[in-house]
């Protein structure tokens, strides 16, 4: 009973902090990406330590309740967690094309390696003239510099993204920690959370472990 309620609330530190981590980590990004200084390590340093202190309360605290994920509930939870991750590898890398994909993962790779969300035109920067520049801004007045990427008419030389960030900023932690080519894996990261919270809530609805793996075990079978 013992080794029973700790694998119970060992999950149960597990959600509660992802819940704090996930929030407070994409909220750091977004304030860092802002300010012109994001790095994938600095959201991570200052994010990780924040989550865990505002869940602190919770992790600490033990459940009173009757246990509801007995060890082969949790062994099964792990195996289709494991079964998943591997349908799911490896993540789809869009390179270049007009999908939204691909310009999430423009989008990254231009925080990984600039930490900034202003998009500058290197080309106009290196004009000299400034009949060439003039010239240049009459030319890229079109709105669309490139699917997903619109030029900013306030600003001549400088682009916005067509998407909100906090989704290519958690590519950009996976890239900038793992390297850009395995960017994507933050789907693969997201999808398994998925699943696991999936079976939590399927369980607390239906008060059977066997509910909550089922329903995500038929979640783990679809492509997404």
């Amino acid at each position: 009973r013992e080794n029973h309620a700790v694998g119970e609330t060992a999950m149960e530190r597990v959600a509660v902090f992802l819940l704090a981590a996930v929030p407070v980590i994409s909220l750091v990004a977004v304030v860092l990406l802002c300010c012109g200084s994001f790095t994938a390590q600095r959201a991570l340093v200052i994010g990780i330590p924040i989550a865990i202190w505002l869940s602190w309360p919770l992790l600490l605290s033990k459940s009173d309740s009757e246990s509801r994920w007995p060890p082969r509930a949790r062994g099964w939870l792990v195996l289709l967690l494991l079964v998943a991750a591997l349908l799911r590898w490896p993540p789809a890398l869009h390179l270049e094309s007009t999908s939204d994909q691909a310009v999430y993962l423009a989008m990254a790779a231009h925080f990984v390696e600039n930490g900034t969300l202003d998009v500058t035109d290197d080309v106009r920067d290196s004009l000299a003239s400034p009949d060439a520049v003039a010239r240049f801004d009459r030319n890229n007045i079109t709105g669309v510099y490139q699917p997903g990427i619109y030029v900013d008419l306030e600003k001549p030389g400088h682009y916005v993204f067509q998407f909100y960030h906090v989704h290519p900023l958690w590519m950009a932690i996976f890239g900038g920690v793992l390297g850009l080519n395995q960017a994507v894996s933050s789907q693969i990261f997201f999808g398994l959370i998925s699943l696991f919270f999936a079976a939590l809530i399927a369980e607390r609805l239906s008060s059977d472990w066997r509910i909550g793996v089922a329903f995500a075990a038929l979640l783990a079978c679809l492509p997404l």
